[in-house]
């Protein structure tokens, strides 16, 4: 039997420093589904219509209208990755935080309401998905949040560290990381490093297995199959984690997800 498969791509107000990333991703995914046999169906968030005769649907869309389409796909029996709530989740990062914070390690963290003066330096961030270039931005202790600056916004402590990005998919083997900075004050008003990706095999294997349990635990917490993320390991040796998200572009590593996603596909329709 060949099974149909529905590949969503990103609607680019979502990818305002990723497009071109974010659909090589798909691409890479729907280009290794078809290798092992899979009948693939690429279309674009905005131009969603029946789902009838799929057998699974792998979506990296984010409006609300595709979370309740494929909600409803997902009731009428269609298996979707990543789920539509845990996506509705990554979209609301308080919400996200409050919920990862029961497992995993998280700096201090708050919602803005009114104006606040944090006694430390913070990282400012919007409660939502970004769909401008203004994801991130660091202030220095006691300078005050005006509400104002953005709709919803949040505030999340500095820790001193190292910045590590991390990529994974779920009951798989596949877990990628590299150290993107040695100092996480080199991050720019962008979320951009200003310094070059170091291997990750650079650092330890204890923090190696340390930063993929973190991983995987957040992963479960919130049922994401798909995921990437931002951890920082602090002076001490501890990990934090500072980031996390649904389906990201794999940057460095498309191929080797790819194959993860497909693996996970297989799974999931008991291939």
């Amino acid at each position: 039997m060949c099974h149909r498969i529905l590949c969503i791509s990103r609607s680019e107000v979502f990818s305002p420093q990723s497009v071109e990333r974010d659909f090589s991703m798909i691409s890479a995914t729907s280009q290794a589904l078809r290798q092992v046999g899979f009948a693939v169906e690429v279309r674009k968030e905005t131009e969603l219509q029946d789902f009838s005769g799929f057998d699974a649907i792998l979506s990296m869309g984010r409006a609300l209208e595709t979370l309740r389409l494929l909600s409803q796909a997902q009731k009428a029996g269609i298996p979707v990755l990543n789920h539509p709530s845990s996506v509705a989740l990554c979209g609301a990062r308080y919400q996200l935080l409050s919920t990862l914070h029961e497992v995993v390690s998280i700096p201090h963290f708050g919602l803005v309401q009114g104006t606040a003066t944090p006694p430390f330096p913070y990282w400012l961030k919007a409660d939502g998905y970004t769909t401008a270039t203004f994801p991130v931005q660091k202030c220095p202790a006691h300078s005050p949040i005006v509400a104002s600056l953005l709709p919803r916004c949040l505030y999340m402590q500095h820790v001193e560290g190292t910045l590590v990005k991390f990529y994974g998919v779920l009951h798989t083997d596949f877990f990628e990381a590299c150290v993107v900075s040695s100092d996480i004050s080199q991050k720019t008003t962008v979320g951009k490093s200003a310094t070059s990706e170091i291997p990750f095999e650079s650092l330890s294997n204890t923090v190696q297995t340390s930063l993929k349990n973190l991983a995987e635990q957040a992963a479960k917490r919130v049922m994401l199959d798909i995921y990437g993320g931002d951890a920082v390991i602090d002076e001490q040796g501890c990990l934090w984690l500072i980031d996390f998200n649904d389906w990201p572009s794999f940057s460095f590593c498309q191929n080797q997800a790819a194959k993860a996603i497909v693996q996970r596909v297989s799974q999931v329709l008991g291939k």
